[in-house]
């Protein structure tokens, strides 16, 4: 299961070691426009949607949900490269559409 993973536990980890705030489960949130102020997730799919943007699916053990991937954070000279299927993403102040 992948929320047994090292990726996964270190996240939860990086969270808490940080002091960020305590992880909002994406079954939570079901308020559009809605602040969060943090979220781990798993990349569960990532879809081109062109121009660079993707759609990607993110879980976590209580939901799935939908999401876009602007083009500048996948190009991005630091990190852009790590976000693939299979990576753990540690979100900070996301803002949901539904």
């Amino acid at each position: 299961m992948i929320f047994n993973t090292n990726p996964w536990r270190y996240a939860l980890h990086y969270v808490k070691s940080r002091g960020l705030p305590e992880v909002t489960p994406l079954i939570n949130i079901d308020h559009n426009l809605e602040r969060v102020p943090t979220v781990v997730a798993f990349v569960d799919s990532m879809t081109p949607t062109g121009q660079g943007n993707y759609t990607i699916n993110l879980k976590d053990p209580t939901a799935t949900i939908r999401a876009s991937l602007h083009y500048k954070a996948k190009e991005h000279p630091q990190y852009g490269q790590h976000i693939v299927v299979g990576c753990v993403l540690v979100l900070t102040q996301v803002i949901f559409v539904l």
